[in-house]
This record gives structure tokens, sequence and C-alpha cells, in this order.
């Protein structure tokens, strides 16, 4: 049986968020979001990150993406995540390294 996959379409206007940092090995891609909320009367930034696998189907000559991978996509998974490791723990700051 083949696993169930999600695909979104991204669309593009004046409005949209663009990414904080993305990064990417093979077919697969993290995307880190810079975020705001308000706690206790103050504003606060915190980072979230999206991962994604992006494949194109031939038939419909577009590109698409899913939150599913196979044995084959682990190692380019774990590059992507080592490098967002790196990357967020090297970046946070007092504020982020509470729980929300």
């Amino acid at each position: 049986m083949r696993p169930k996959t999600e695909t979104k379409t991204v669309q593009q206007s004046e409005e949209a968020k663009k990414p904080y940092m993305v990064f990417s090995s093979g077919p697969v891609r993290a995307t880190v979001w810079e975020n705001e909320t308000e706690k206790d009367g103050k504003l606060i930034k915190y980072l979230t990150v999206t991962v994604v696998k992006n494949y194109y189907v031939e038939t419909e000559k577009v590109w698409k993406h899913t939150s599913s991978f196979s044995k084959r996509d682990i190692a380019s998974l774990k590059a992507v995540t080592d490098q967002l490791f790196r990357f967020l723990y090297l970046n946070e700051t007092e504020d982020e390294s509470g729980t929300y």
C-alpha cells in the first residue's frame, strides 16, 4: 500500500510570508519561518519549521510536495535536519528556549 501523501498549492501574493531560512538536500527541503505572538503584553518572535519532499508529476507537468518520506529519502532528511539543528540552536534566544 502506498503511503498517503499531502499535496499543497502555494499561492503567491504581495502579502505572502517569506521564509526566514531554507535548507535542502536532494528532494528534501526544510523551511524556517519567523512567527510572532504576544505573551504578557510582550511581543515574542519564535521560529517554526516545515519539512517537505519535492517531486515532479510528469503527466501534469507540475512540481508538488509531500510530508511523506521513503527509505531512499532518509539520508537527505538527516542532512537537512542536521543543518536545522545547528542553525536553530546556534541562533536560540532566551525567549525561544522556553516552551509554549
